[in-house]
């Protein structure tokens, strides 16, 4: 999932005199790099903010391909690894890989940063005195045994998630804002001033 930002001709290149003409390819590659990066880390400040309990594996599996002198087209986009980015982006639904369910977090304890450490995961609770598996009021899940023989729900186990209130991520118009709020011509002058 990407999205290609191109610098098309805007009659900039008729105005320019030879010595300016001659490096508008790199001064137009480096303003271009320069706009599609700022377009990255506002992206990465999003889901920084916006997403809950972030890890920077999703922060920075948001990529640049950069332009080139000869190619003046720059490319911004999640990595192919990370599948549930697109969820985040386009919604859908979650189905599990390995097992018949999905551990869905509910009253699972969360360690300082908000994620759930590796003691509080399923694998780790089962193994764990007070913790055990059942279907309980038509329920499966990871259930606590409290004081006073109440139970309480830890992980529920569901057989697909739902991502329906997407976009969690706005990711293509958070580049499109961020590339038009941009005075691209003014970058470009300041780049052309830089390389002759």
């Amino acid at each position: 999932m990407s999205i290609k930002i191109e610098l098309t001709d805007n009659g900039l290149q008729n105005l320019l005199s030879k010595e300016f003409l001659k490096q508008y390819p790199f001064a137009a590659s480096r303003a271009l790099n320069k706009v599609t990066f700022a377009a990255r880390m506002a992206v990465q400040q999003k889901i920084q903010t916006d997403l809950n309990n972030t890890t920077n594996f999703l922060k920075n599996s948001t990529q640049v391909e950069p332009a080139r002198k000869s190619n003046l087209q720059a490319e911004i986009g999640l990595l192919e690894r990370v599948k549930f980015g697109e969820r985040l982006v386009e919604g859908g639904v979650r189905k599990p890989i390995s097992s018949n369910n999905i551990a869905v977090p509910i009253n699972a304890a969360r360690g300082k940063s908000g994620r759930i450490t590796k003691s509080q995961k399923p694998s780790a609770l089962s193994l764990k005195r007070g913790y055990f598996y059942k279907e309980i009021n038509g329920t499966k899940g990871i259930w606590k045994k409290l004081k006073g023989g109440e139970i309480q729900l830890v992980y529920d186990f569901e057989k697909t998630t739902s991502y329906d209130e997407a976009p969690y991520l706005d990711f293509f118009n958070i580049i499109i804002s961020t590339v038009q709020s941009v005075d691209f011509e003014s970058m470009m002058m300041a780049e052309l001033l830089k390389a002759t």
